[in-house]
C-alpha cells in the first residue's frame, strides 16, 4: 500500500477528466453543491443562465472567453446572496439592499472564481438602465442585461401570461431596462418560445449542454470545485483556513508517497470537498468559541455522513471515498462507519494526517495554533495507539519543518485574498450603496389594472 517516492515521469500527460476518469457533470456540480446553500436561487441562476444563451444565440455571439465567463456569471450571479441574505422567498430576497450582496458578489468572484477580471459586471446586476450615466466602468451593459434576466424570470414567476410578461419589459424600457436588450429579447422570444420551454421545464437542457461541453468543463472544472468549496466555507473563516491547509498537506504527502498524477487529483479534490457537510451543521456549533458539548460534538460528526450525501453522484466513487472517510481511523474507533485498516486505503490515510494535522497547526477560536514539537508529539501518540499511519507520521515528523513552510506559502497567498476581501467589501459596500437607487420601488410589478391606462 505504502509507496514512497515514486518517479511518474514516464506518465503522458492527461487532463484532470482523465485523470480521474470522470464521467462527471460541471453542470450537476453547479446544481447540486450550491442547492445546498439555496434551491430556489439555484434555479433561478439556471434560468437566467439560459435566458443569456438564448438571446445571445439570436444576436449570433461567437462562444468566446466572455461567453464562457457570462454564462457563468449569470447562472451564479447572486452568490453573493448566500453570504448576506436569509433567503425567505425568491420573488422577495433581492428587492431591497440589492447592493450587499452585489459587492460580495463580486469581490468573492474576482477573488475566488474562475471569472476574476470580468467579475465587476456582478456589481451592476441590479443597476436600472437610467442610471448608466453614474458609473464609468466597461462592465456596466452587461450588467444592465443581467438585471433585466433576472426580472424576466421573476416577471414570468410571477405571471401566466407572456403578454403580461413582455407588458413589463416593454414598460421598463428606457429607465430600468436597455431598450435594445428588450427589442432582442422579445425578438428571440418568438423564435425560440423561450418563456414557454421556462414554464415546460425543458430549458435546463441546453444550460447542461453548455456547461457540459467537454472543453468547458475541462478548464472549468477544478476551479468552480473550489470556489463552491470556499463559497460554502465562508460561514466560517476558521473553515476557509482549514480546507487550503488540508488540501496543501494532502498534495505534499501524497507526492512525498508517489502517488500517480491520477491518484494525487483524486486526492486533492477529496481535500478540497471533505468538509462541504458542515453546510448543514448549524453555524453556532461550527463557530462556537468554545469547547463543543456531548451533543454538540454528536451533532458535528455528522458533516462526515452529509459530505458524501452531497457528493455521491456527482464525484467519481474514489474521490467521494476519501473524503467521507477522512474521520475514520486504523483501529476502528472512527467515524461515521467505523472502517479498519484493511478498509482504508492509502488515499484515505494521508486525507486523515492532513485533516488532523491542519487542525493543530491552525489557531481556533477556542484554542491557540499548536507549536510543532506538541502537533507531532500528539501526531505519533495517534500513530503509537493504531489510530493513523505510523509510516505517514514518520515521515511527517521528519519533513515537518518543509512541509510547514510549503504549505503556508501557498496559503497565504489565499488568505490574503480573503482577508483583503473582507476589508474590500466595507469599502466597496459604503461607495456603492451610497449611488444605488431604492431598489423596491423599481423592481414592484405593476399592477394589471394600470396596463389600461
Amino acid at each position: 500500500m505504502r509507496r514512497i517516492n515514486g518517479n511518474n515521469s514516464n506518465e503522458t500527460k492527461q487532463t484532470y477528466s482523465d485523470m480521474l476518469k470522470m464521467d462527471i457533470s460541471l453542470y450537476a456540480i453547479l446544481r447540486k453543491i450550491l442547492g445546498e446553500l439555496n434551491l430556489q436561487v439555484v434555479d433561478h441562476g439556471d434560468r437566467v443562465a439560459y435566458l443569456y444563451l438564448k438571446i445571445s444565440q439570436y444576436r449570433g455571439l461567437p462562444y468566446d472567453q466572455h461567453f464562457i465567463n457570462m454564462m457563468l456569471t449569470c447562472y451564479a450571479h447572486d452568490i453573493g446572496a448566500y453570504k448576506t441574505e436569509k433567503f425567505l422567498d425568491l420573488l422577495k430576497f433581492d428587492v431591497r439592499n440589492t447592493h450587499e450582496h452585489c459587492v460580495y458578489g463580486y469581490l468573492f468572484m474576482k477573488h475566488f472564481s474562475p471569472i476574476k477580471n470580468k467579475a465587476e459586471v456582478l456589481l451592476y446586476h441590479h443597476t436600472n438602465f437610467d442610471e448608466k450615466d453614474n458609473y464609468n466602468s466597461p462592465y456596466i451593459d452587461d450588467g444592465i442585461l443581467i438585471h433585466m434576466l433576472d426580472r424576466i424570470d421573476i416577471f414570468n414567476i410571477k405571471h401566466k401570461e407572456t403578454e403580461d410578461v413582455i407588458w413589463q419589459l416593454k414598460n421598463g424600457a428606457g429607465k430600468n431596462f436597455n431598450p435594445k436588450d428588450v427589442e432582442d429579447f422579445i425578438a428571440a422570444n418568438e423564435k425560440y418560445k423561450i418563456l414557454e420551454s421556462i414554464r415546460d421545464n425543458t430549458y435546463w437542457v441546453d444550460v447542461k449542454n453548455f456547461f457540459d461541453t467537454p472543453e468547458i468543463s475541462e478548464n472549468l472544472l477544478m476551479p468552480i470545485i473550489n470556489m463552491l468549496a470556499y463559497e460554502i466555507d465562508f460561514k466560517s473563516e476558521q473553515t476557509v483556513v482549514h480546507t487550503i491547509t488540508t488540501q496543501l498537506l494532502a498534495r505534499a504527502l501524497g507526492k512525498e508517497f508517489g502517488l500517480t498524477r491520477k491518484e494525487l487529483k483524486e486526492l486533492e479534490c477529496a481535500a478540497c470537498i471533505h468538509d462541504l457537510g458542515k453546510i448543514k451543521i448549524p453555524s453556532s456549533i461550527v463557530e462556537k468559541p468554545d469547547k463543543l458539548t456531548k451533543d454538540e460534538y454528536i451533532h458535528m460528526k455528522k458533516h462526515a455522513v452529509y459530505t458524501e450525501l452531497i457528493i455521491t453522484d456527482i464525484f467519481p466513487h474514489t474521490v467521494v471515498q476519501i473524503a467521507s472517510n477522512h474521520h475514520e481511523r486504523l483501529d476502528g474507533s472512527g467515524y461515521p462507519k467505523g472502517l479498519t485498516a484493511n478498509e482504508l486505503s492509502l488515499q484515505d490515510r494521508l486525507l486523515q494526517i492532513a485533516d488532523v494535522t491542519s487542525a493543530l497547526m491552525q489557531k481556533r477560536s477556542y484554542k491557540k495554533s499548536l507549536d510543532k514539537e506538541f502537533v507531532i508529539e500528539i501526531l505519533q501518540k495517534e500513530a503509537e495507539s493504531g489510530k493513523l499511519d505510523s509510516d505517514i507520521i514518520k515521515v511527517l515528523s521528519e519533513k515537518y519543518d518543509e512541509f510547514a513552510a510549503y504549505v503556508w506559502e501557498r496559503s497565504n497567498e489565499t488568505i490574503e485574498r480573503y482577508e483583503h476581501m473582507k476589508l474590500d467589501y466595507d469599502k466597496y459596500l459604503k461607495d456603492f450603496s451610497s449611488s444605488e437607487s431604492e431598489a423596491l420601488e423599481e423592481f414592484e410589478l405593476l399592477p394589471r389594472l394600470e396596463r389600461a391606462i
